[in-house]
């Protein structure tokens, strides 16, 4: 079996340039490092805030469905079923600090701590957002 090659042809003359807000690769670490935080840090965070964000309730849905989808296929090998209700993958999402681990973005998981601790009703809407299903199977 062959392969197709395909290559990207520049016309005669032409210059390969790189967008002016395009970051450098240790551009790209530098940004890494400074959301990274220890768990700590990450507690204390969740103190600063003192009201809802849209933006941080995006956030908060993205790292709840990343942390789904890590998480998932070992949850329903576990519990030995193919379906869960919507309560039940919420509630395995925001335990055991799952989306601390798989969700990427700490200060997201502050917001998470936040509203654990401090409005549980928006909490509650936000996470309905991000598993908009009654059921969810294997």
């Amino acid at each position: 079996m062959g392969y197709i090659h395909r290559r990207n042809k520049i016309a005669e003359g032409a210059e390969l340039t790189t967008p002016s807000n395009a970051q450098s690769p240790s551009q790209v670490g530098e940004e890494r490092r400074k959301k990274e935080m220890n768990y700590q840090e990450v507690r204390e965070k969740s103190k600063e805030f003192k009201e809802v964000s849209k933006e941080l309730d995006d956030r908060l849905i993205k790292i709840a469905n990343m942390t789904w989808q890590t998480i998932a296929g070992d949850v329903f090998d576990c519990i030995g079923k193919d379906t869960m209700k919507r309560s039940e993958v919420i509630e395995c999402v925001g335990d055991a600090d799952y989306m601390f681990t798989h969700g990427n973005d700490p200060e997201a998981y502050a917001y998470f701590l936040y509203l654990f601790h401090n409005n549980e009703k928006h909490l509650q809407k936000v996470m309905k957002q991000a598993f908009p299903y009654a059921k969810y199977c294997y």
